[in-house]
């Protein structure tokens, strides 16, 4: 933080060259694809349902992570369904054929010796992940397989659940973090903020019904429009057999993957922002200062992604130029590159 005499507030700047995440085109799917081939022990195969495997080989402690992800989340909702993702990922954690109810979900969980596990909701993703022992193997990816496939959405679980996903959206709203992300996503993403908002809209979760958490699931939990990692102390070959036996019957509905949602604009406006947001619970002799950029998008400007990304690495390097050159000028007060 940059420290300064009676400032007592966050400062915002907003350009235009945010990075945003989105779902792959099929040319970035083929980027990725190759990018992830040519480091070693990554292995990739698609069953005949479309689903995309990834494994990796690493023998040096007897675990295994499992983890599927589905393409969905911030950028696939409309302000019809804002939120209802987030809601869903709940729901995958309260029963389903293989597990009857939340009870038995975790008691399988602790039975098979997870050392840790968690779902998580972001603008381009919706995943769900562990990590096993290597003798759990089969049972994960049988545990994972009924908790996306056949999700019992309980009346009085799904009720339940939408207090808890309500109380963290309400939450947030007097967060200090929670009001600049909204007022920065409202800013640069003026067409569609909400797919930069993977928490959602409260009155569209209050009003949520199961049907149309069937709906989504027909429609995003699919094999063709998710991915299965797999990775630890594994042999490539067992985990394609054991992959293709228990996932090979998931089916896509009829349905394709999503398309893309459309580019939103790469210059939501022409001049720069700025935006002073007091906050009373930070010494007077202390300013966060931010700034901003809206830039490219991974569905659009792929190549450009990379570039952005290494630039965020330099800037972030605590011995680089940009860092050492802050904490060199005395008149910002910074104590160090933390």
């Amino acid at each position: 933080m940059l420290k300064r005499s009676h400032i007592k507030s966050f400062l915002i700047t907003v350009a235009s060259i945010m990075l945003v995440c989105a779902p792959l085109s099929a040319a970035g799917k083929k980027v990725a694809s190759s990018i992830l081939k040519a480091k070693k022990n990554v292995d990739t195969f698609t069953l005949d349902n479309g689903l995309t495997v990834f494994t990796s080989e690493n023998h040096s402690v007897p675990l295994v992570y499992i983890e599927i992800a589905v393409r969905a989340g911030g950028v696939t909702q409309t302000p019809e369904n804002a939120g209802l993702f987030h809601l869903y990922e709940h729901m995958m954690f309260k029963g389903n054929e293989l597990y009857k109810d939340a009870a038995s979900v975790q008691k399988a969980i602790n039975d098979m010796g997870v050392t840790s596990w968690n779902g998580t909701t972001s603008a381009d993703c919706v995943n769900y992940f562990f990590t096993i022992p290597k003798d759990q193997l089969e049972r994960g990816l049988a545990f994972w397989n009924a908790a996306i496939r056949s999700p019992l959405m309980d009346p009085k679980e799904f009720e339940s659940e939408k207090k808890v996903v309500l109380s963290e959206i309400e939450g947030g709203q007097a967060d200090p973090g929670t009001i600049v992300s909204n007022y920065l996503r409202t800013r640069l993403f003026p067409e569609a903020p909400y797919h930069a908002d993977p928490a959602g809209s409260s009155e569209v979760v209050r009003n949520a019904t199961i049907e149309q958490m069937r709906d989504m699931q027909s429609k995003y939990y699919i094999p063709c429009n998710a991915a299965l990692f797999v990775g630890g102390d594994i042999k490539g070959a067992e985990v394609q057999a054991l992959v293709k036996k228990i996932w090979g019957s998931w089916t896509n509905n009829g349905n394709k993957a999503p398309s893309a949602p459309a580019k939103q604009s790469d210059s939501p406006f022409s001049k720069v922002k700025y935006a002073i947001m007091p906050y009373d619970k930070v010494t007077e002799q202390i300013a966060d200062v931010e700034i901003f950029f809206r830039g490219p998008d991974a569905e659009y400007d792929l190549s450009d992604i990379y570039a952005g990304d290494y630039l965020e690495q330099l800037m972030e390097d605590p011995d680089g130029t940009y860092a050492q050159s802050l904490v060199a000028d005395s008149e910002l007060e910074i104590p160090d590159t933390s």
